[in-house]
């Protein structure tokens, strides 16, 4: 039997869900960062997690 493996945060951002993956391009979204206290651009990954790519502030409910 195959020993399960929980995934840590740094590759969940990884993962794809059925979506292509590596070499897809790049979704961002407009969003407000609690961080940088303004709209910024934040990169989009599954499950609604997203990253500010002003100060890298993750994000699990976009």
């Amino acid at each position: 039997m195959t020993e399960l493996k929980e995934l840590n945060i740094d590759e969940l951002e990884f993962a794809t869900g059925g979506t292509g993956g590596i070499g897809e391009k790049e979704v961002t979204v407009n969003h407000y960062c609690t961080n940088c206290k303004k709209t910024t651009k934040f990169i989009v990954f599954t499950g609604t997690r997203g990253r500010c790519k002003e100060c890298g502030l993750r994000e699990d409910n976009l």
